[in-house]
């Protein structure tokens, strides 16, 4: 059988779902060097984790027929994720051993519960892939939160120079590619989380384009905001995307991109977005106050990948 279309599509797919799978390796670099994870959280990898995991689940053969492209961006998105997860572990306080102990069990008990359903409650190949489809899809759009937040930040402060145009492109690289490969084997499950974060992907390159170049300043227009480029990590079915809406996934894990990643709650990406006074370490400031980063992606599972 020769080489398809579909395959070329997907093998694309993944290559660039894995160049944002591995974007928190600088990050994880500075933990191991200085013996610390000061003030990250473990929830955007756990989210992340999550999101792979479903989305390998939906490409098993007992799911879904020729789903070995989704499995292996997967696959890969899960090993690099639990592999954060264990630095994260080795170097983390206590309390926050605790708190992603607790999370990842939560996580692991659900997962396992959705294996369980689909192994033998469904018996039937639709069945099983309606019921993890619609999981993947759910959890992959609930978590453009973060860049939806984000993109409403470059549009109050008017300015894109929190928002890296190399990361923008390569997601909607990503989003473009799983997009087509969706079309090409008429899975509406990959197809509407993609769709949605290609349309966020244009979204924020026509941003770009218009705020490019203009000076930054705070909400009452007084003063310019510091340089420092950051940028979000996490999230899809197939690499773009990672956060779960503030209720159910509180933090958002972002890139600097020179070296570091700060993950800070939706409810302070908001409350900055609005011009009140939270401290996130590393940002840029207005009189003292910190500025997130404008630029916020998922890692899209292995589809939307993101994301």
């Amino acid at each position: 059988m020769g080489i398809t279309a579909e395959f070329i599509v997907g093998v694309f797919g993944n290559i660039s779902g894995v160049c944002l799978f591995a974007s928190p390796t600088i990050t994880f670099y500075g933990i191991l060097r200085k013996k610390s994870t000061g003030n990250y959280s473990s929830t955007p990898y756990l989210c992340a984790l999550l999101n792979c995991a479903l989305w390998l689940l939906y490409g098993m053969p007992f799911v879904t027929r020729n789903g070995l492209l989704i499995m292996t961006i997967n696959g890969v998105g899960a090993f690099l994720e639990i592999s954060y997860l264990t630095i994260f572990m080795r170097y983390a306080p206590r309390s926050g051993k605790i708190r992603t102990a607790q999370i990842g069990g939560s996580i692991a008990i659900f997962y396992l519960l959705v294996v369980l359903v689909v192994s033998f409650a469904v018996h039937y190949l639709q069945g099983r892939r309606s019921v993890v489809g619609i999981l993947c899809v759910i959890i992959t759009i609930v978590m453009y939160a973060a860049p939806l937040s984000v993109m409403r930040l470059v549009i109050k402060t008017k300015s894109v120079e929190y928002m890296p145009l190399t990361l923008s492109v390569m997601v909607l690289l990503n989003s473009i590619a799983w997009s087509a490969y969706a079309v090409l084997k008429h899975d509406i499950y990959l197809m509407i989380p993609n769709f949605f974060g290609l349309i966020l992907g244009m979204g924020q390159l026509v941003l770009y384009g218009c705020y490019y170049g203009k000076s930054k300043k705070n909400h009452n227009g007084n003063e310019e905001i510091e340089l420092g480029q950051k940028s979000a990590h996490e999230g899809n079915g197939n690499g773009n995307g990672a956060e779960v809406a503030r209720r159910v996934l509180p933090d958002i894990h972002f890139v600097n991109s020179s070296e570091a990643q700060d993950s800070v709650s939706l409810k302070e990406s908001e409350a900055a977005a609005f011009g009140s006074k939270v401290n996130v370490p590393g940002s840029p400031k207005i009189n003292g106050v910190s500025t997130l980063p404008a630029f916020s992606t998922v890692t899209f599972s292995a589809h939307t990948l993101r994301n």
